[in-house]
């Protein structure tokens, strides 16, 4: 026979309760599924932020260091990287070892480098033109210095301003470049000097022999801060292969990355693997709650559906219509569990950064978890009407036996299945008094 497919949605509407408990049903089912989604992809961005903190964010990129190289040969080694890495330029950086310098007074310690924008990170005292040499606060004091003075018998540039050393904690420009730039006081190797500045590398090129020695040489590639696990690793993927072909000479790389990115993504796995069985127990509580809206949605529509049970439809076709009433409300209640996981995301995930691609897998799972709504609501629509026209009256022994199962034994072993994946999975804290989280 022919069953009224096209008034079946309509005919939705004469149970408002239903539809609205069917809605939120599903709302709530996709709202778990695409939150544990969502969870486990933030959680790994926020291990990336973690770890950043705790790292140079100017150096998150791969860079080089090297120490001990003749003066003499600095210049062309810097335009050999320059004309090596075009599309990303680098940020040098050169210092020469403490000497006994004349600025044209008292002779002092001190020990001179350049850095392009050294001076726009600094915080001037006196003076300020760049054109000329800048000089610490610590050792202008050591000195009769006098701006415009030239220092080394006026082989140096001018002195043209004094500025406030460098100490910690230093601003986020110099943060990788501390060793050179702050004074080790606790080293007996190295004089307690902070670095003059020069004007351009022309001039650091032709600082004076005896002054000049042997250089140490930075090289930074300033980058932007990934903020997610797969922009970090691409960043030390394109860094390392930059860096290749002119690390050799350099006798430090020096890749930040590398253990954060590990340690985030080991950071998803446990969160994943502590997630998926609360949401699958998660799952399997809301399908039932589906079964039981069918349940009462056939019981509602027991007279019509016992007429077209006399007109010759049978179990599945009146399944296929408690779909039909039901299955838009599923289906808008999926949409909106979806959508209100991600305006939710800052209240219940650890980062609001997301890879690209989590939310299309967020809304396949709500797809996935919508399909199997429909096919609990379809089965369930069957099996009721079956029993209620087909079968009534038999089958009490099936029924009895079914409802003494302690069916709540299969949720709590579900529940500790899962606790023990939390407990191994390095996320639970110790019970042990004084003991400190794995």
């Amino acid at each position: 026979m022919q069953i009224p497919w096209r008034a079946a949605p309509r005919a939705a509407l004469s149970s408002p309760l239903t539809l609205l408990v069917s809605v939120v049903t599903a709302l709530l089912l996709s709202f778990v599924v695409a939150a544990a989604v969502m969870h486990s992809a933030a959680s790994g961005s926020a291990a990336i932020d973690y770890q950043q903190d705790r790292l140079c964010r100017e150096a998150l990129h791969p860079s080089l260091e090297a120490t001990g190289i003749p003066h003499q040969y600095v210049p062309g080694i810097m335009r050999e990287i320059e004309k090596a890495v075009p599309d990303h330029p680098p940020l040098i950086g050169a210092y020469v070892r403490e000497q006994r310098v004349d600025f044209g007074g008292l002779p002092t310690d001190a020990k001179f480098g350049y850095r392009p924008g050294a001076t726009d990170h600094l915080k001037v005292l006196e003076g300020g033109s760049k054109d000329g040499l800048w000089v610490p606060q610590s050792i202008a004091a050591t000195t009769d210095l006098q701006l415009g003075r030239r220092g080394m018998g006026g082989r140096l540039p001018p002195v043209t301003a004094v500025y406030a050393d460098l100490l910690d904690p230093l601003p986020e420009w110099w943060c990788p470049e501390r060793h050179f730039v702050v004074p080790n006081v606790l080293d007996r190797d190295e004089l307690a000097t902070a670095v003059v500045w020069m004007p351009s590398a022309e001039s650091f090129a032709a600082l004076p022999p005896e002054i000049a020695g042997v250089t140490d040489l930075t090289v930074r590639f300033p980058a932007g801060v990934p903020g997610t696990i797969d922009e970090a690793a691409a960043l030390l993927e394109e860094g390392t292969a930059r860096i290749a072909p002119i690390k050799e000479g350099f006798n430090r790389t020096i890749s930040p990355l590398g253990l954060p990115v590990e340690n985030a993504r080991q950071t998803v796995a446990n969160v994943r693997s502590a997630v998926l069985p609360l949401t699958l127990i998660s799952l399997l509580i809301g399908l039932a709650g589906v079964a039981t809206v069918t349940v009462q949605w056939a019981q509602r529509r027991q007279p019509e559906l016992r007429l077209l049970w006399v007109r010759g439809a049978g179990p599945f076709a009146l399944g296929g219509r408690g779909v039909l009433e039901l299955g838009l409300p599923l289906v808008v209640g999926g949409v909106l569990g979806l959508g209100t996981a991600r305006l939710l995301l800052p209240w219940y995930a650890p980062s609001v950064l997301l890879p690209p691609g989590t939310v299309t897998s967020a809304a396949l799972a709500v797809v996935v978890v919508v399909a199997a709504s429909l096919l609990v609501a379809f089965a369930t629509g069957a099996l009721r009407t079956h029993r209620m026209f087909q079968v009534a009256g038999r089958g009490n022994r099936l029924r009895k036996v079914l409802t003494a199962l302690p069916w709540e034994l299969a949720t709590a072993a579900l529940a500790v299945w899962a606790w023990t994946r939390v407990q191994h999975s390095g996320l639970a804290t110790t019970t042990k008094v004084g003991g400190l989280p794995r």
